[in-house]
């Protein structure tokens, strides 16, 4: 393998050849139906949202600062893939300066936008999984 794919994987191989793995039998699940990772609820159906972290993000009130907004995009973007057509709902939330957030201006369009999102978030849909047996089909969206 080394003069077929260089040096870096000679390498490679020995890091993992002296790399020895061990499991903790108290400490590992076997035949659960659903494991717990990074916030997110994987199982043989897909991916979803953990209903813990939807709970939290609905019981959010309206940040009134900047950094408030801020934080909530940040969070909200972790989960952009559960929620269709997120930039072009979250976009009134970007678009807001600290201008706009302190002096209390006409947020109405920010605030729906915000409402919207929390209810897109709380019908979290499943991501399947791929079918491998269908054909696959992608659909790139650019800007002009």
């Amino acid at each position: 393998m080394g003069p077929v794919l260089g040096r870096s994987s000679y390498i490679d191989d020995i890091a993992h050849g002296m790399a020895t793995i061990s499991v903790s039998l108290p400490k590992s699940e076997f035949g659960k139906r659903v494991i717990p990772y990074l916030s997110h609820e994987i199982g043989a159906e897909g991916i979803r949202a953990t209903p813990k972290i939807i709970k939290g993000i609905q019981e959010l009130s309206f940040p009134s600062t900047l950094k408030g907004v801020q934080s909530l995009l940040g969070s909200m973007n972790y989960y952009h893939k559960f929620i269709d057509d997120y930039a072009v709902v979250a976009a009134s939330l970007y678009e807001l300066t600290d201008g706009q957030a302190r002096a209390g201006r006409d947020l109405s369009r920010a605030r729906g936008s915000f409402e919207i999102l929390k209810k897109k978030i709380v019908s979290t849909p499943l991501l399947r999984h791929p079918d491998g047996t269908k054909p696959f089909v992608i659909i790139p969206h650019a800007n002009q």
